[in-house]
């Protein structure tokens, strides 16, 4: 499954400590006091959801791209992210609770150089029962 991302926005995981998950809609319940900062992307990003059986556990990995104006500074703490799709949607991507969201971030100079920089940002999160849970 590939969803087309037009907004990211993130938090600290400890600020989803009481996230309600419901685990048979595969989504969550979010507590309104969170502040999210947005992140300035370029386009797109795309979001690719697979899975794979390991030792009869069913696994979901769920994988994040994204190119940002600017490199952001190095999150001190586990980052939960806010997407939202372009029909609207929103999805969460994290929980306070591990398995923690891996992000990386990888600079990327432009091939000519009337181009911007950019940044490219790669998060993933590989989970048993749920990586990515829409928002209700």
């Amino acid at each position: 499954m590939i969803r087309y991302i037009r907004r990211i926005e993130s938090c600290p995981a400890r600020h989803l400590a009481s996230a309600l998950p419901l685990p048979d809609t595969l989504s969550v319940l979010l507590p309104l006091s969170v502040v999210w900062d947005p992140l300035e992307i370029i386009d797109l990003a795309s979001l690719t959801v697979s899975d794979a059986s390991t030792s009869g556990l069913r696994l979901w990995t769920a994988k994040l791209s994204a190119t940002l104006a600017t490199r952001p500074a190095p999150p001190e703490e586990p980052l939960c992210l806010r997407l939202t799709d372009t029909s609207g949607r929103q999805y969460l991507l994290g929980l306070a609770q591990r398995p923690h969201l891996l992000i990386a971030f990888e600079d990327r100079a432009p091939a000519r150089a009337s181009d911007a920089c950019a940044c490219t940002l790669s998060a993933t999160l590989t989970a048993a029962p749920w990586p990515v849970m829409e928002i209700r």
